[in-house]
């Protein structure tokens, strides 16, 4: 698959991205939302995305109570979430959990949600991959490759 570099400036992190993709910079709280471009989906459908949260968190802070707290207010936020599978591994040298969940989205459309969190930095950081359920094979598949190209500058084990 074709994929264009990115990086952010301010935060020093790098991923490659499908070709033409919408990319945002500017939303509260997430670093980076690329999304599929409404040009190119049809009318009304929903739009896979991946996106890149990095958020502050207490000091001393490990993998597994991150990925816990990070869960239980997803869990808390969202309509019918359920968690799927977990696993733990290495991303660029850096500890990161992949979770698999599924969600009922806007008019009770399934979306499957594939995230991978790991801390780098001192900061916790939130990768989001959304597809609908249906398209999760292709859509998300590219998404997940996207986010397995992550990386943060300057983070080690």
């Amino acid at each position: 698959m074709d994929r264009e570099a990115y990086r952010h400036a301010e935060l020093g992190f790098t991923i490659e991205l499908p070709p033409g993709i919408e990319v945002h910079e500017d939303l509260p709280h997430v670093a980076l939302l690329a999304v599929e471009r409404s040009d190119v989906v049809p009318e009304g459908t929903f739009r896979a995305s991946l996106s890149v949260v990095a958020e502050d968190g207490p000091e001393g802070l490990d993998l597994d109570g991150y990925v816990a707290g990070s869960l239980e207010r997803e869990i808390a936020a969202m309509d019918d979430l359920r968690l799927l599978d977990r696993d733990q591994y290495e991303l660029g040298g850096v500890p990161v959990v992949r979770t698999l969940a599924h969600y009922r989205g806007g008019d009770a459309l399934a979306v499957a949600l594939e995230q991978w969190r790991l801390i780098a930095r001192g900061l916790g950081w939130v990768l989001s991959s959304t597809s609908d359920a249906i398209s999760f094979a292709d859509k998300g598949e590219i998404m997940a490759e996207c986010a397995e190209t992550f990386r943060v500058e300057g983070a080690t084990l």
